[in-house]
């Protein structure tokens, strides 16, 4: 949990982001993480905290910076307060 909130500080960090955002860990079935615009939450699945699920499931070889992806793309719901990709969404986070 101290290495999620150490990347979820980066991303913000990165994203220009100085509000207080809070973390929480759930069991999904399908989703990999989601966000709550008015609460400022991003829930992101255990499964995805499990370096070899990430690597071996996923195929994703950077576990750390895949993770900073997923965060990045919860908080930039947050910021901009939609739960749409609008062009903004994505000049944003680029």
């Amino acid at each position: 949990m101290k290495l999620l909130k150490e990347l979820l500080e980066k991303a913000k960090k990165e994203l220009e982001i100085e509000e207080n955002i809070k973390i929480r860990v759930r069991d999904y079935k399908r989703l990999i993480a989601s966000a709550s615009i008015e609460k400022k939450i991003i829930r992101i699945n255990r499964k995805i905290l499990d370096k070899k699920f990430v690597e071996k499931k996923l195929g994703e070889k950077n576990y750390e910076k895949f993770i900073i992806k997923v965060l990045k793309h919860e908080l930039m719901h947050i910021k901009l307060k939609t739960k749409w990709h609008v062009p903004q969404y994505f000049e944003d986070l680029i």
